[in-house]
């Protein structure tokens, strides 16, 4: 397993990841709109080419199975790390890969010297919820969880 900074050239393979997880969400949460190959792409790929997003990709046999888009915001006088969003493909999820994701992206906020890290979770997701509490997250409210780095 492999897990680098992504690229524009893994944006159709990011988009299909992206439709996989829509459609997870879906089943969730029939609220949930699943976008259009299109439509998800146009927005993929305004992230990605984004400076203030980053990317992480993970790689097994080189087919992308999983992605992280975070980046790193002020709050007040301190730095907050934010993941919006981690994929992993049904066929590798309970493998750990989200974990090295996560810890990738976490090493990446402690680099920039952030104070904590926050996210967002469907509240109907409770495997990631659960998954979430045991990594050290808080739920805050609504879909967000932190977690304090110092």
């Amino acid at each position: 397993m492999k897990i680098r900074k992504a690229t524009i050239k893994d944006l159709d393979e990011i988009t299909l990841l992206s439709l996989e997880y829509d459609e997870y969400e879906h089943k969730l949460d029939k609220e949930v709109k699943v976008d259009s190959f299109a439509e998800v792409k146009k927005v993929t790929k305004e992230h990605l080419v984004n400076p203030k997003f980053t990317f992480f990709v993970a790689e097994k046999e080189n087919k992308l199975v999983g992605w992280i888009a975070i980046d790193v915001r002020r709050v007040g006088n301190k730095k907050q790390g934010i993941f919006h969003t981690i994929m992993v493909t049904q066929a590798e999820r309970g493998k750990n890969l989200g974990t090295l994701l996560l810890n990738k992206a976490m090493s990446y906020f402690k680099e920039k010297n952030c104070s904590s890290v926050r996210s967002f979770v469907h509240l109907k997701n409770k495997k990631a919820l659960n998954w979430y509490k045991k990594l050290g997250f808080e739920a805050e409210g609504g879909y967000t969880i932190i977690k304090k780095l110092r």
